[in-house]
């Protein structure tokens, strides 16, 4: 399905792909390679870890100032940024990394709904 926010950002819900989890579980939120990736919550980095799916790419987890019982973790990120392990971050400020190039190693989903390769990050939470 498809939609729009009161801030116009488009949105589209698609197909679960066989993979396990609610339907709004992640978000993929597209851009191009090399693009920078701003943390989307305030509170600490709890961990940067390799991304298994994309090579020199990182999965970054973020403990959220507001909800420390949850983590946040963005996927796909080249982690060239100001941030590491527990350092604090401020949503929407501080530069987690850039955008990897995944599209050749996921043939992303998102590509179908661009007019590009369809290179993304995955912003998660977790209990």
């Amino acid at each position: 399905s498809k939609g729009e926010t009161p801030e116009r950002i488009h949105y589209y819900v698609m197909d679960d792909a066989g993979r396990d989890g609610p339907q709004t579980g992640a978000i993929d939120v597209g851009a191009t390679t090399g693009t920078t990736v701003y943390t989307p919550v305030t509170g600490t980095v709890t961990a940067i870890r390799p991304d298994p799916m994309v090579e020199n790419a990182n999965i970054i987890e973020i403990r959220p100032e507001a909800n420390p019982d949850v983590r946040v973790s963005i996927a796909l990120v080249r982690s060239d940024g100001e941030a590491g392990v527990n350092d604090y971050v401020t949503a929407g400020k501080t530069e987690l990394g850039t955008v990897a190039d995944s599209a050749e190693v996921l043939d992303p989903q998102l590509s179908s709904y661009t007019t590009d390769a369809g290179n993304h990050v995955t912003v998660s939470v977790s209990g």
